[in-house]
């Protein structure tokens, strides 16, 4: 038995659906949170105050990132904090290489002013190029550069090089460095390539050491792997954390030791893990670089991956003058080292 009365008394859902329906579509999400943005200006100029048009602005020394106009300005969109190297190359002019630091607290635009190139003397070219090594790919610092068997240069810290001024001709360009095997690069110059730019891989050598016999007193700074650790603990600089110093304070885990060392900040991540930070930091350079029974890890998880029970001696130095040699022969030698000696 039918009762249409029922369908007529129900209210119709259709209104209030296209209402929700309306207020969700409607509904804004909350902002996302983005880093800060800046815009990089300038203008390049040549040695007689004119803007040089069609000026190269790389960023490292591949990735094209502006071109100069007609009155030289260019313009680099969308940079976010942190330390930049710009390229400035135009064919017939010396290549000019920045380095730029911009801060965490960006304005809308940072100008850079006037970026002078010479040009370069009739025929001569420009060699550039970045030496690394050739299983790691990591830049290869102080390979001395021979040009014609005479020296014209070393790599900088990022394995970058620039020869300036070199004459037509068939020449040969030879890079050595202690411990790779020298390479040979054969350069053909000419007035119509006055750039040439390289990529140089060195392979390193086996390891090898003649046997030799060791004859030595005993030392009063003892023998053994802490040798130089407890000669460098006498020379007054940096902080040392010995094994019977580990043993009375029973940390959980080895950055619980290095909470109060002067120069440091132990916080926590956002995973639970102990961050550790330079109270005085550089550009690019944060946090300090750790070695582990003298050899570099980088800044890697240290309580991931040591034990504190197995720590024979901490080192610790937060300012670049404090740094030992032993600890600058790669990286950064403007961070920090924390070197850890195990047991």
């Amino acid at each position: 038995m039918t009762r249409p009365w029922a369908v007529s008394k129900l209210p119709s859902l259709r209104p209030f659906l296209a209402s929700l329906a309306i207020l969700v579509v409607l509904t804004p999400g909350a902002p996302a949170q983005q880093a800060p943005r800046a815009d990089l200006v300038g203008v390049v100029l040549g040695p007689a105050g004119e803007g040089l048009k069609g000026v190269q602005i790389l960023l490292g020394d591949s990735e094209l990132v502006a071109l100069s106009d007609e009155q030289g300005a260019f313009r680099v969109d969308g940079l976010a904090p942190g330390v930049y190297r710009l390229t400035f190359f135009k064919p017939g002019y010396e290549v000019h290489r920045y380095r730029y630091v911009f801060p965490d607290r960006l304005p809308a635009e940072i100008d850079l002013g006037a970026v002078v190139l010479n040009p370069l003397a009739e025929g001569l070219a420009t060699v550039t190029g970045t030496v690394v090594d050739s299983a790691t790919a990591e830049p290869v610092i102080a390979a001395q550069l021979m040009l014609d068997q005479e020296t014209v240069g070393l790599t900088d810290a990022s394995g970058n090089f620039v020869v300036e001024g070199v004459t037509p001709g068939l020449r040969i360009l030879e890079v050595r460095r202690i411990g790779y095997q020298p390479v040979f690069v054969d350069l053909e110059v000419s007035a119509g390539n006055p750039h040439i730019d390289l990529l140089v891989k060195l392979t390193a050598l086996p390891p090898y050491l003649e046997e030799v016999v060791v004859e030595a007193e005993a030392s009063r700074y003892g023998t053994g792997k802490l040798r130089r650790f407890w000669r460098r603990q006498q020379s007054g600089v940096g902080h040392f954390i010995t094994a019977a110093d580990i043993e009375e304070r029973e940390p959980l885990v080895p950055t619980d030791l290095l909470r109060d060392v002067p120069g440091l900040w132990v916080r926590r991540g956002p995973y639970g893990n102990n961050q550790v930070e330079l109270a005085r930091t550089v550009p690019g350079c944060s946090s300090p670089t750790y070695f582990l029974d003298g050899a570099r890890v980088g800044d890697r998880d240290i309580d991931a991956t040591v034990s504190p029970r197995d720590i024979l001696g901490i080192e610790i130095y937060t300012r670049p003058s404090q740094v030992p040699s032993e600890f600058n022969t790669r990286g950064d030698p403007t961070c920090g080292v924390v070197a850890v000696w195990m047991r």
